[in-house]
């Protein structure tokens, strides 16, 4: 048997969804001004240098024993 129709949770899901697309929007605008920043700079740039180091670390080791660091390295590739 089907549920009847009610109007409370409809309203309350489509602004729900509402909701969630403006606080989206506003998150973008509040990275995009945090990334202004000088600081803010050089921490992504940290991030990302050492993310590519344990990229390569990664590799290296794939080569010496392939069993065991493939599937390591296949899964950190799969989150970037």
């Amino acid at each position: 048997m089907a549920k009847p129709f009610n109007r409370q949770s409809v309203i309350k899901e489509f602004l729900g969804r509402i909701v969630k697309s403006i606080g989206r929007k506003k998150g973008a605008a509040a990275a995009k001004q945090m990334m202004k920043s000088p600081e803010m700079k050089k921490l992504v740039q940290k991030s990302r240098e050492l993310a590519d180091e344990m990229e390569v670390n990664l590799r290296k080791k794939a080569k010496e024993d392939p069993e065991y660091w493939n599937p390591i390295l296949k899964a950190y590739l799969a989150q970037k």
